[in-house]
């Protein structure tokens, strides 16, 4: 899945990535995680934004469960926002 330039994806209930594919947010794109996103190979762009909070009622459910295997690195110009939830590595 490709988040591209002025587009916008918001997890708002849990999503399951087949396989570790890949989430991309591109130069421009940007992703909000307030629930679970599990096995994902997650990338950015230098200029992608990632944001994961809480949701409306303070909940904060929000998670990133890496696809065995995979990092995560944000690069010089990419932003990320992480006022509540964790980034784990699969089991």
């Amino acid at each position: 899945m490709v988040v591209q330039y002025g587009g916008a994806w918001g997890v708002y209930a849990p999503v399951t990535f087949h396989n570790g594919a890949k989430l991309i947010i591109q130069d421009g794109g940007s992703v909000e995680c307030i629930h679970a996103m599990t096995n994902v190979d997650l990338r950015m762009d230098s200029g992608g934004t990632f944001l994961m909070d809480a949701n409306l009622e303070g909940i904060s459910s929000g998670k990133v469960i890496k696809a065995t295997g995979k990092g995560f690195s944000i690069p010089s110009g990419g932003r990320m926002e992480l006022y509540r939830g964790k980034i784990t590595n699969s089991n």
